[in-house]
């Protein structure tokens, strides 16, 4: 597990179409280090297709980038962002709000999430694979939740053993089974709804 500095500092905005080449390296890399034997080099094409149809029926693509030594109180106070820290509804509220401008090296780039605020659907989130551990899923998952305040629903690959614990400690349940269009692997529809 490879843990971020205590000093990292990151920065929440809405895609921009130069962010492309960092989203796909990093999707292509976290994918490939869960299921190296699936060739995701090839889906680069696919997934920009797919978040774009996403995104033009209301779809949010929320970028996470390491701000370098800047930090930004605002979106993540004193500390550096993990379970305990998140993102809050302010920082989410700006990023959605900000016409969203790239300020540092698109190399930066930590991770992402696409999400539906109308209905909830977590299509896609993703870290890159030198930041997994170190908090930053959960730091996405809590802007989705910003976002999508009643209920996020995801599906999940059913042999993918260490994201299905991640969404259960994070407060999701296990609703409904399905496959995965593309690959045909077994999929577990997880949903998540706030504590009444």
């Amino acid at each position: 597990m490879n843990v971020s500095p205590p000093h990292l500092t990151m920065k929440l905005r809405l895609r921009v179409e130069d962010d492309w080449p960092s989203i796909l390296d990093v999707w292509v890399a976290s994918w490939r280090a869960t299921y190296p034997e699936i060739d995701f080099e090839a889906r680069r094409d696919w997934l920009m297709r797919h978040v774009r149809d996403l995104e033009a029926v209301g779809g949010v693509t929320l970028c996470l980038f390491d701000a370098g030594s800047t930090l930004d109180h605002a979106a993540f106070g004193q500390n550096r962002p993990n379970a305990e820290n998140v993102i809050d509804s302010k920082s989410v509220e700006r990023a959605l709000c900000e016409k969203p401008v790239p300020t540092f090296s698109q190399r930066a780039l930590a991770g992402f999430v696409v999400i539906n605020p109308a209905d909830g659907w977590l299509d896609q989130i993703c870290v890159a694979p030198d930041r997994f551990g170190a908090g930053l899923g959960a730091s996405l998952l809590s802007a989705a939740r910003n976002i999508s305040p009643n209920v996020i629903r995801l599906d999940v690959n059913a042999d993918n053993l260490r994201a299905i614990r991640f969404y259960e400690r994070d407060g999701f349940s296990r609703v409904g089974r399905g496959a995965n269009t593309l690959s045909g692997r077994e999929t577990i529809m997880m949903e998540w709804r706030p504590q009444r």
